[in-house]
């Protein structure tokens, strides 16, 4: 069913991104939910490249936190490609 196939989806998802920040050397908070808490440097501004380039992301939860809501697969690569380049 497709409620289910969304939550295995995003289930698969969420880990790819706790993979990624983990070698990234991200902090960021467990979650089940579909959405990932992680702390970055510099992230305002990262949360402002990362609007110039399409991507909302939620700021202003915590100091020097953000919010990113997992998801498909293609906008999540897309999405970590950009955060790469914004931290070279």
């Amino acid at each position: 069913s497709f409620p289910t196939r969304r939550s295995s989806d995003l289930a698969t998802e969420r880990a790819k991104w706790m993979a990624f920040f983990d070698d990234q050397g991200v902090t960021y908070d467990q979650s089940g939910a579909n959405f990932i808490f992680f702390k970055y440097p510099n992230a305002t501004q990262l949360a402002d490249y990362l609007v110039h380039h399409g991507y909302l992301i939620r700021t202003g939860l915590r100091p020097g936190w953000l919010r990113l809501t997992v998801g498909t697969a293609s906008d999540n690569q897309q999405l970590q490609q950009l955060i790469r380049e914004f931290k070279a």
